[in-house]
């Protein structure tokens, strides 16, 4: 049976973006036009997840605003100005699907916001974090889950460094020199399938990276999909200047 409901954790501070998150949360700062809230929702309903669960924090009402006005921003409209009347035109582009929007508290950590949303959560679900971009096949990440037989699988990608790597001998003579080398070590790309079950092992008011991740890894719980394509974690103004620059070339076709 397919999965069909995916978790967006977006309750953070977005404290290294601080000039675009002073007055938004992180997740609504745009990718082109759209926030990346809306790519990343996108990008699971077009793969056929339905149902998405979209957990708040930081600044939420500005997450609930921007969707609860979604069709009237996006969609051509006519509005009769004596009755005020409005009437939009046409359907909506984007893929079918129902998305829930759930406060999970201004200072919970990842683990107690996922714990919060427990009465909400299927019997297994797919989760991410709304400040990151990636083109991963959800089917072939499903394969690999059930492949595995085990309760959760991360998605791992290479480690690819921002920094040019310089080799040199005892003398400080260079020997090498490797301009934004692809690292051998793989990382989390906060890209997730859970089975429900496993949360009993999440122990509350904690982060979801760490003790969860040391409690599955103990029981042999933890299984991981290596993805290949495009992944970028938007942390700072410059990692958002560099996903938009490849957004404006065309090379991040898969985005709204």
């Amino acid at each position: 049976m397919p999965i069909t409901q995916a978790v967006i954790l977006a309750g953070g501070f977005g404290t290294r973006m601080r000039e675009e998150s002073e007055f938004k949360p992180k997740p609504m700062v745009q990718v082109g036009e759209r926030p990346i809230l809306e790519h990343i929702a996108y990008n699971f309903a077009k793969q056929g997840v339905e149902n998405i669960l979209v957990l708040l924090g930081y600044k939420g009402e500005v997450i609930r605003d921007h969707f609860l006005n979604y069709r009237e921003h996006t969609q051509a409209f006519k509005i009769d100005l004596q009755t005020g009347n409005v009437q939009l035109l046409g359907d909506s582009s984007f893929p079918k699907c129902q998305i829930t929007f759930l406060d999970t508290g201004l200072h919970s950590l990842t683990g107690e916001r996922l714990l919060r949303a427990a009465p909400y959560l299927e019997e297994e679900f797919f989760l991410t974090y709304g400040d990151g971009l990636a083109d991963v096949d959800l089917l072939e990440l499903e394969k690999s889950h059930r492949k595995a037989d085990a309760m959760v699988t991360v998605t791992v990608t290479p480690n690819i460094s921002k920094f040019g790597v310089v080799s040199r001998d005892e003398s400080g003579r260079v020997l090498s020199f490797s301009e934004k080398p692809d690292g051998h070590d793989l990382i989390n790309m906060g890209y997730f399938l859970i089975d429900k079950s496993s949360l009993k092992f999440l122990p509350p008011s904690t982060m979801l990276e760490v003790e969860f991740m040391h409690n599955l890894i103990s029981r042999s719980e933890l299984n991981s999909y290596k993805h290949d394509g495009f992944f970028a974690a938007i942390d700072t103004p410059r990692d958002l200047d560099a996903v938009n620059l490849k957004y404006q070339e065309g090379t991040l076709q898969w985005l709204i």
